[in-house]
């Protein structure tokens, strides 16, 4: 099952950050894992090639005060997480529910309003069987997406700041293999046959705690060649519906490469 989580909070005072926030909130994460339970925080952090979850910026996006980025005192904020299997999520929600005295966020305290997790409550909560994913993702051989926020690929210890298909997809294909039950037909080298058709990009850069990462965000459109099956094209309208639940590229646990799928 894939999980997608709103958490909506407040600051008690104002919190400034040196470095981009979502270094903030992927430590809060395993914090509250760790508080759950210490021998599955260990587990988090050692057993897996890519981590299961993600996590998106703080939004709204911050503003600047002082040449950091700062969270208002008493203004609402929210955040979005994605677990990509179920043990993470229930020790998620669970810390709620035993741990209610609040959250530290970057050493300061915040009051947690609401944890939603359900479409009916915010059309970007939602949880899903990969059986029913691939049930409804469809046969389309054009694909867009929006990039939510700052998106890069590692490559070769190199940052690679365009969305190219064979990039974006390989991404996503390397997660479904690690967390996704449903076999693929598609294989990696069927993404050279996927070409970049639109795009509206412009670039970005956040800077965290030792190094800048550059990178891009906005909306690209995708095109499948008639070289590519009928069979994988559905595998590849799969992984690209997969995208709201597992990110793409470098540093998604920690609010880079939020992407979702828009309607063609």
């Amino acid at each position: 099952m894939f999980y997608s989580v709103i958490v909506r909070f407040r600051a008690k005072k104002d919190i400034y950050f040196n470095y981009y926030p979502g270094e903030s909130l992927h430590g809060m994460l395993f914090h509250m894992i760790n508080k759950r339970d210490e021998e599955k925080v260990t587990v988090l952090h050692d057993r897996y090639n890519s981590k299961p979850f993600t996590i998106s910026p703080i939004l709204p996006y911050l503003k600047w005060r002082k040449g950091k980025r700062y969270l208002k005192k008493g203004k609402k904020y929210f955040f979005r997480i994605t677990f990509l299997e179920e043990e993470w999520y229930k020790l998620f929600m669970e810390y709620f529910l035993y741990h209610p005295e609040g959250l530290k966020l970057n050493g300061v305290k915040i009051e947690v309003i609401e944890a939603l997790t359900n479409s009916k409550q915010d059309n970007r909560c939602d949880c899903i069987e990969p059986s029913q994913l691939r049930q409804n993702s469809g046969d389309d051989r054009k694909i867009k997406f929006k990039f939510h926020s700052t998106t890069t690929f590692s490559i070769e210890d190199r940052h690679i700041i365009f969305p190219r298909a064979d990039y974006l997809f390989n991404s996503l294909f390397s997660k479904w293999q690690e967390f996704g039950s449903e076999k693929l037909t598609v294989e990696r080298e069927d993404f050279d046959n996927i070409y970049l058709s639109r795009y509206d990009l412009e670039s970005t850069m956040e800077w965290f705690n030792d190094y800048p990462i550059k990178g891009f965000e906005g909306k690209c459109k995708y095109e499948l060649s008639s070289k590519i099956s009928s069979k994988k094209v559905k595998d590849i309208n799969l992984l690209a519906g997969f995208a709201f639940y597992g990110g793409v590229g470098y540093k998604t646990t920690m609010g880079l490469g939020q992407v979702a799928r828009m309607q063609n």
